[in-house]
C-alpha cells in the first residue's frame, strides 16, 4: 500500500456516485445500480446519498436520505425497533440543479448484474 492513499479520478466518482449504469437521467445525473435489490445480508444497511420521496425497509436495507439540503425532512432510523424518525427543516441550504432529481428522478436505478 506504498501508493496509499489514492487521487484516483474513477474512485472518486465511484464514492460520489456509487456503482454506475453507464446511462445518465435525462438532467445529466448517472443512474445508480440498485444494490439494495440483491443484498440478502443480516445486517441492516443504512444508505444515503441518493434522495427518495420516501424511505422504505427493502431486504434489510433503508435509504434515508430525502434531500434535506434541498429542504425535504430530515430522516433517521431507531434501531431496533426499526422505526423511522423525521423532522422538518429550517430551511433550504443548498438549491443545485440536483433539486429536479429528488422530484422527478427519485430513486431510478437499474438491477445489478
Amino acid at each position: 500500500m506504498d501508493d496509499w492513499p489514492r487521487d484516483d479520478r474513477e474512485i472518486s466518482a465511484f464514492a460520489r456516485f456509487g456503482d454506475r449504469t453507464g446511462e445518465d437521467t435525462p438532467d445529466g445525473f448517472p443512474i445508480r445500480r440498485d444494490w439494495a435489490a440483491g443484498h440478502s445480508g443480516i445486517a441492516l444497511l443504512v444508505s444515503e446519498h441518493t434522495p427518495v420521496r420516501v424511505p422504505a425497509f427493502r431486504n434489510n436495507t433503508i435509504n434515508i436520505d430525502q434531500g434535506c439540503a434541498l429542504g425535504a425532512e430530515l430522516t433517521a432510523p431507531r434501531y431496533p425497533e426499526r422505526e423511522l424518525v423525521s423532522v422538518p427543516v429550517r430551511a433550504v441550504y443548498f438549491q443545485p440543479s440536483m433539486a429536479s432529481r429528488l422530484h422527478s428522478h427519485v430513486h431510478r436505478t437499474r438491477p445489478m448484474g
